[in-house]
């Protein structure tokens, strides 16, 4: 057989968008791979046409197997379509009235409503040099006659191509039957020649997808669908055959004459530069490689970003006897689920496979995904069906699967971490939520976190992801510890000390507190408790007018530990100072510290880190005091200033508290002891978390604040009664109970026993 007579027989085809259509003929492509025909498919899966039950409904492809591709999973998040237009050009589809000029109306109720506009070939809207319009239909094209009553709009076809192939784009989720990949999406389908004998005759000289009439009416619907701002279209047909690698020299002067200087191509090239993407599918020849339209960017630069081809999968998963592997266009190609149940024609629904069938499960998948991100463009999309395929196993195999397998669910979950927005577009500066986290009472997360929500970002493509900001929180841990019972035994005693200086050297998470006990002055800083590694000094000195203290104490934040209130914000360092007069009965102070672990009882990191500094001025009085008992009040002012980063905020806060604690001591031996606190904020302090709300088409995100009063965060009030017996010089026991009370009204008590024994 010559060369140019093969080059002939390879690439003439009866007609059009009969080469990928339904049936599970074709020949067998010789790979171990492909198995033997299909399995048989499942009839008894087509509900009859009749009342509509809500228990019937199957998500296309899903009645005859498992949900391979996740499409279910995509629907769950949301991507369903909405909003959205697929073109389809293809046979047309089934109307109720045949009449151009009726409403779109489907014969399917599956379908009705479905169509965002509907054109056919042979429907023109004005004159020019190259056509003739009669009643807005063509008459005539360079020779080519045309039947003028004939709109193209309704399925032309006897098997229902048309209507097969929009079932699984849209058909409506409606309780019964089956629904499409985009059920919430509309179609705009442009119909080309019918499978039945056209109604202009090809004259002799070639079949008519090659005249000039049909490449024009495809360039045509092309600029229709550009012009109309529809971004993806399904083409479940070819004009030529599958390509060969053997005959690639004979095929290139057909490819060129039919393409390179033809109307269509210069469509092509338009709509991809333009943005859309054409989906198409491989062929049903059991052939190594798909069909020409579907290999086009491998002669023509430009095409690949805006071009798919799709192969079909057997309900068991393996690549379809029938279907026409990935081949060479192995870079822009996938494969989707060919057997389905659609929509037929008759008003029903039908079993069929099909690389035909095949492609619009992945051009409804994309139009979904645009649902669920409207900021990424089609051909954005177009890389993230690519990406997220399955690749592992058989689907590895670049030369049948391409990219692998579609997988709706992977694209539609975040690629590369998540990452949070700081700028005013999801092009510009983001942050990582890996590690982002704070830790808060259940009542700040029941009252500002739960029910509210905020966009995030993948490291992929920047798409969209809304979650809830109770994602980000956890429960902080209990207030209180056994330290909070103060249980060791006390010396009484005046805050006066002997004449002279005393230095004290301190470690470990109580390093302050242990400071502020230890011999000359007593100081007036709170019991802030920090890292295991935290050293400090006190220095003291007492004369016979008054007395001094200084103290510091370094060594890093314990988010961890527990304390309510001021006390509870764990600081890094801490420098005070306290002045005692000569009477005794007075105490002043004042205190820096920095590096709070837990400002405002917040314990955040990462995106939500906060971190704060306070300066506070304190006055303890002896109010009574007696042979065996003593009572001292305590006040406080302090004022904290909040460091947050660009999604959190906290205004400065002025907070006052109070304390009156007493103690009775019959014996040198034995101490009663209670206390009593309350925290508040002078003022109110507001806060602010802010983070991206929504993104629009272009990119551009819109914040969403969620308001937090921060008095909730500030207040505390605190009751503890304690008794502690001496048993001997380095023995006792103690049995104490403290409770608090925070700001969202819950309150945490706790209790214990704690003995100390010396020998």
């Amino acid at each position: 057989m010559s060369g140019r007579r093969w080059a002939a027989i390879a690439v003439t085809i009866a007609l059009a968008m009969t080469g990928c259509g339904g049936g599970n003929g074709g020949n067998s492509g010789g790979s171990d791979e492909r198995l033997g025909p299909d399995p048989p498919l499942r009839t008894d899966a087509i509900p009859e046409p009749g009342p509509r039950t809500p228990s019937v409904e199957k998500a296309v492809g899903t009645g005859l197997g498992a949900d391979i591709t996740g499409v279910g999973a995509m629907h769950g998040r949301g991507g369903t379509g909405a909003g959205q237009v697929v073109g389809v050009i293809d046979s047309g589809a089934a109307r109720a009235d045949r009449d151009p000029a009726a409403p779109f109306v489907a014969w399917n109720a599956d379908l009705a409503g479905r169509f965002a506009s509907m054109e056919g070939m042979g429907r023109c809207a004005t004159s020019d040099a190259r056509r003739t319009c009669q009643g807005g239909f063509i008459t005539s094209f360079d020779g080519d006659a045309v039947t003028g009553g004939w709109g193209g709009f309704h399925d032309g076809r006897d098997d229902g191509h048309g209507t097969n192939v929009n079932g699984i784009v849209a058909a409506l989720k409606n309780g019964v039957g089956m629904h499409g990949v985009a059920y919430d999406a509309r179609i705009a389908s442009y119909s080309t020649t019918p499978s039945v004998e056209p109604p202009w005759g090809t004259g002799g000289r070639e079949p008519h997808e090659w005249s000039p009439l049909f490449d024009f009416e495809v360039a045509r619907g092309f600029d229709r669908m550009r012009t109309d701002n529809v971004f993806v279209v399904n083409l479940s047909w070819e004009r030529t055959g599958p390509w060969s690698a053997q005959y690639a020299d004979q095929l290139e002067p057909v490819i060129g004459r039919i393409f390179t200087r033809s109307e269509s191509m210069a469509a092509f090239r338009r709509y991809s530069a333009a943005g859309g993407v054409a989906v198409w599918a491989t062929g049903n020849d059991g052939a190594e490689n798909p069909v020409i339209e579907a290999i086009l960017p491998f002669y023509y630069e430009g095409l690949e970003h805006g071009w798919l081809a799709v192969t079909a999968v057997a309900p068991n998963g393996i690549l379809a006897n029938y279907a026409n592997a990935c081949g060479i266009a192995g870079d822009w190609c996938l494969a989707a689920p060919g057997s389905v149940i659609t929509t037929d024609a008759g008003g029903g629904y039908a079993v069929n496979s099909g690389t035909s069938f095949a492609t619009p499960y992945v051009a409804a998948g994309l139009a979904a995904l645009k649902s669920l991100f409207p900021s990424k463009s089609y051909q954005e999309l177009r890389a993230r069906i690519l990406t997220t395929a399955k690749s592992s196993g058989i689907y590895g195999r670049r030369d049948l699967y391409g990219h692998g397998l579609l997988d709706l669910d992977a694209a539609s979950r975040p690629i590369g971490g998540t990452r949070l927005a700081l700028g005013s577009s999801d092009s510009g500066p983001m942050m990582s939520t890996a590690g982002t986290s704070v830790s808060l009472p259940q009542g700040a997360i029941d009252r500002y976190l739960a029910g509210n929500s905020l966009l995030v970002f993948d490291g992929f493509q920047s798409a969209p992801f809304e979650v809830g900001w109770e994602a980000f929180a956890s429960v902080r841990r209990p207030y209180l510890s056994m330290d909070d019972l103060a249980l060791a035994p006390e010396d009484r005693g005046r805050s006066r000390p002997v004449h002279g200086a005393a230095l004290a050297f301190r470690h470990g998470v109580d390093v302050v507190k242990e400071l502020a006990e230890a011999g000359g002055a007593a100081l007036t800083t709170r019991r802030y408790r920090m890292s295991e590694g935290a050293v400090g000094v006190a220095l003291g000195f007492a004369g016979d007018a008054s007395a001094w203290r200084l103290s510091a104490a370094a060594g890093g934040a314990d988010a961890d530990s527990p304390g309510i209130g001021i006390s509870g914000w764990n600081p890094e360092a801490v420098l005070s100072a306290s002045f005692v007069p000569g009477s005794g009965d007075d105490a002043f102070g004042a205190s820096f510290a920095s590096g709070f672990a837990r400002p405002m009882g917040w314990s955040g990191s990462g995106a939500l880190a906060l971190d704060g500094d306070a300066v506070e001025f304190a006055w303890r009085r002896t109010v009574a005091s007696g042979e065996t008992f003593r009572v001292d009040f305590t006040s406080r002012l302090t004022h904290l200033t909040a460091q947050g980063g660009p999604l959190l905020r906290f205004d400065d806060a002025l907070l006052t508290s109070v304390g009156l604690g007493g103690s009775f001591n019959p014996t040198r031996d034995f101490t009663l002891a209670a206390e009593f606190g309350l925290e508040r904020p002078a003022s109110r302090v507001a806060g602010r978390l802010r983070a991206a709300g929504s993104v629009d088409e272009n990119g551009r995100i819109a914040f969403r604040d969620v308001e937090i009063d921060g008095g909730d965060l500030l207040s505390a009030d605190r009751a503890g009664l304690r008794i502690v017996h001496r048993t001997g010089p380095t023995s006792s026991v103690g049995l104490g109970v403290v409770a608090v009370r925070d700001g969202f009204g819950r309150t945490e008590v706790l209790s214990g026993v704690k003995a100390r024994l010396g020998f």
